[in-house]
């Protein structure tokens, strides 16, 4: 657990990727994906609202290697709020 707390993009799982999407019309979205299929791509926004595209509409899609936990995140925390951290998530 450590691993991925002190580099959380080592693996991302695929439900908590962000994903890329630019469309023809030249908007970009940077969101979750909910569900894709032949004909289009639903994504969640951090509003949870859902977005649909229609698959004619999409440019270029990918998934974005990084994962959306800031990589500096123990960085502002002294050692013992780091310790009483991973501590509690081991309890869970």
């Amino acid at each position: 657990m450590l691993t991925h707390i002190i580099n959380p993009s080592l693996k991302v799982d695929d439900q908590f990727a962000m994903w890329v999407v630019m469309t023809d019309a030249e908007r970009v979205h940077s969101e979750l994906l909910l569900s894709q299929s032949g004909s289009d791509v639903v994504l969640k926004t951090a509003q949870r609202k859902t977005v649909r595209i229609l698959r004619p509409e999409i440019d270029e899609m990918h998934k974005r290697e990084n994962s959306l936990i800031p990589e500096a995140i123990l960085a502002d925390l002294r050692a013992q709020e780091a310790a009483d951290l991973i501590a509690w998530f081991d309890s869970l």
